[in-house]
């Protein structure tokens, strides 16, 4: 059998489970996967899944899922209040106004409501077109733009082609070819 867990405007299915609700508590259940889910945000699911309140624990093979990004790691958390996290073997897509999606991989990740700004750590490597970004810290602090916040090596390709940029803290704004570096304060 299925069994459903849904309140609001959120459905979950699980194989199995068990949990706590009422007498004032926060709804409480531990679900076994495969585990699926949708919400306002989008769709979730994993091989498990952990609810306490208002927030989701998905672990392994965990995939979150709005209509702008895609994530993949070991474990997400899908907080309540919109925001997200994301650790062990983070990877996903970022889709863009402009066409051009953003791809990353990571360690860690951790998403605002609005899902910006985003923070990766530990091994990123993101590419967007023509730009690559490989650094130990990204912020990318909206659709357009990344900032390697403890150095990293930028590549980017063109027709004529390849152009590589070592620098200790670079801002990359994937709609102009410039790169600068940011001021110490950043």
């Amino acid at each position: 059998g299925v069994l459903t867990v849904s309140r609001l405007k959120e459905k979950v299915y699980a194989t199995s489970g068990e949990g706590a609700f009422g007498g004032g508590q926060p709804l409480a259940a531990h679900l076994n996967g495969p585990v699926a889910g949708s919400n306002e945000e989008g769709t979730f699911s994993g091989d498990e899944a952990l609810l306490a309140g208002r927030t989701w624990t998905l672990r392994e093979h965990a995939k979150a899922t709005t209509a702008t990004r895609t994530i993949l790691a070991d474990r997400i958390v899908l907080r309540g209040d919109g925001s997200s996290s994301a650790s062990g073997h983070v990877s996903g897509v970022e889709k863009t106004k402009g066409g051009e999606d953003l791809t990353f991989t990571s360690d860690r990740a951790a998403a605002s409501k609005k899902g910006y700004p985003a923070r990766l750590d530990g091994a990123v490597e993101a590419e967007k077109g023509q730009m690559t970004l490989s650094a130990p810290s990204l912020l990318i602090s909206g659709p357009n733009t990344m900032v390697a916040e403890k150095g990293g090596k930028i590549i980017f390709k063109d027709k004529d082609g390849t152009i590589e940029r070592d620098r200790k803290s670079t801002r990359l704004n994937s709609s102009h070819t410039d790169i600068s570096r940011m001021p110490s304060s950043a």
